[in-house]
């Protein structure tokens, strides 16, 4: 806010991005952000969603991507304890190291178990995820390096014992290098170059607050070596 100098976010103080991570290989045959439908992925018992889940006292209440968007998740109410749901993107070549990052959402006192499974070509499937029980009333993102070529990602959603369990995915993105988790935001991966207007484009610019907290303060942008605010140092739409 240029009137009064301040800003907000749920991200960290300073956010910078490494030159040169765009390489996506065919690992963006895995990317999904449900914006647009389910990308080309097998889905069987998920659902695709925008706003709360029916029940109360479980699920998201909006999507992880912009806050009014889409998502899957498993309808607990509508299935029995040890129920699977299962969600397969199409084959593609992933070379190893390889970073899987992907949103979940897990609330509910009677929560399952989400598990993650990758298919590596040669050796059949195995699984590098896998996560039990009630996370709290937030999205969390994680970020698994895998270390064999990957062909296809599976998310597998295992139900509870109650109808409290409806658990969410959310911003599948698969890269052909390990992961940085210190450069990741809390709305795109850390690789992404092409941002909405709104969002500054990390890949050149860094971002941090100053005059204030972990989540708030006055946001100033770096160029060319140099720290200031749109506002004072006019600095113009390229920079900001």
């Amino acid at each position: 806010n240029c009137e009064t100098g301040s800003f907000t976010t749920d991200s960290p103080t300073l956010m910078t991005t490494p030159s040169g991570i765009v390489d996506f290989a065919d690992g963006r045959l895995h990317d999904c952000d449900f914006e647009n439908g389910l990308c080309d992925y097998y889905n069987y018992n998920w659902t695709l969603n925008r706003g709360p889940t029916p029940t109360n006292g479980t699920g998201p209440s909006r999507d992880h991507t912009t806050g009014r968007g889409y998502y899957m998740y498993t309808e607990a109410s509508q299935r029995g304890p040890g129920d699977v749901a299962l969600l397969m993107s199409p084959y593609a070549n992933v070379s190893a190291p390889s970073c899987l990052q992907f949103s979940y959402h897990m609330y509910g006192a009677d929560m399952g178990r989400l598990m993650v499974y990758v298919q590596n070509g040669t050796n059949g499937y195995y699984s590098p995820f896998s996560l039990l029980g009630d996370q709290g009333d937030t999205w969390h993102t994680a970020y698994v390096d895998l270390d064999t070529p990957a062909a296809q990602v599976m998310f597998i959603g295992i139900h509870g014992n109650g109808d409290r369990g409806d658990m969410a995915i959310d911003d599948i993105y698969h890269i052909s290098r390990t992961c940085y988790p210190q450069y990741a935001t809390t709305d795109y991966p850390w690789w992404q170059t092409t941002l909405p207007p709104s969002i500054i484009t990390l890949s050149n610019f860094a971002l941090r607050l100053v005059d204030g907290g972990y989540n708030y303060g006055r946001a100033e942008v770096r160029v060319n070596g140099e720290w200031g605010t749109v506002c004072d140092n006019d600095f113009g739409a390229p920079e900001a």
